[in-house]
């Protein structure tokens, strides 16, 4: 018997986000991937929730797109001039490789 590892789902939610934000910000996926220092092939697998991002790539993003980490929750603060939000909300946990 051959034993095959389960998939593991990931939450479309960042990549939604992330599109609204990169969209809000009059951004193509190339320019973003650019101003992030990535492929942009890596930001459509990430919108459509294909690849999990790293929080140094959610770092790297939320700096690409001159927006406070917080902006990720759902929130519409954080774009130029705007003043944050009281949610509650959890933020996101990005995944990745576990020291």
């Amino acid at each position: 018997m051959v034993a095959v590892a389960k998939r593991k789902t990931i939450d479309p939610a960042f990549g939604r986000r992330l599109r609204e934000l990169r969209e809000q910000a009059g951004l193509t996926q190339a320019q973003l991937g650019e101003r992030a220092g990535m492929l942009y092939q890596t930001v459509a697998k990430l919108e459509r929730a294909e690849r999990e991002p790293t929080w140094q790539t959610f770092i790297k993003l939320a700096d690409a797109l001159g927006v406070d980490l917080n902006t990720f929750r759902g929130q519409t603060a954080g774009l130029a001039g705007e003043e944050a939000s009281t949610s509650t909300e959890t933020p996101p946990r990005p995944m990745g490789k576990r020291k």
